[in-house]
């Protein structure tokens, strides 16, 4: 048995059109607001998503990794890295748990309150905020949310 992410549904924000969509490991640059500071990436497409589904298959990471190979123009060694990060991450998750992405965590869509240390900001928020369009616009595309929580020791990760 394996688990993997899988791109769970188009809502939200969806700009990954794979029919086979699974998640890579985050991508995050210095721009959070645009999405890859709370969007998920698709492996095959590099296209984001918002929400991703753990998915068990009785397979092998083998055949996971040549699936993706045969329908990818990547380097199966980038597929091999992102299926190990995938490993390590769903340890804490069960099968059709439903996540989101943000700043360096995912979360299950109803895990609440969120108070972390993420790799750009401090959070510390009642709810996931992917799961409402105010808060979509208000914190997640907001630069000011991100520079107001900013880390003063985020570069020193790097």
């Amino acid at each position: 048995m394996i688990r993997y992410l899988a791109k769970a549904n188009n809502d939200r924000i969806s700009h990954c059109a794979c029919e086979f969509a699974v998640a890579g490991p985050p991508m995050q640059a210095d721009c959070p607001w645009c999405g890859c500071g709370w969007m998920i990436g698709c492996m095959k497409c590099g296209k984001a998503f918002t929400y991703a589904k753990v998915v068990e298959e009785d397979a092998t990471y083998d055949a996971l990794l040549q699936r993706l190979v045969l329908d990818e123009h990547g380097s199966p060694s980038r597929i091999a890295t992102s299926i190990e990060w995938a490993k390590e991450l769903l340890n804490h998750f069960s099968p059709g748990d439903i996540l989101v992405y943000l700043d360096g965590m995912y979360w299950r869509v109803h895990d609440a309150p969120l108070k972390y240390d993420g790799w750009f900001a401090k959070h510390d928020l009642a709810r996931v905020p992917q799961l409402h369009d105010d808060d979509v616009k208000q914190i997640l595309r907001d630069p000011r949310y991100w520079f107001d929580r900013e880390r003063p020791d985020r570069h020193d990760d790097l």
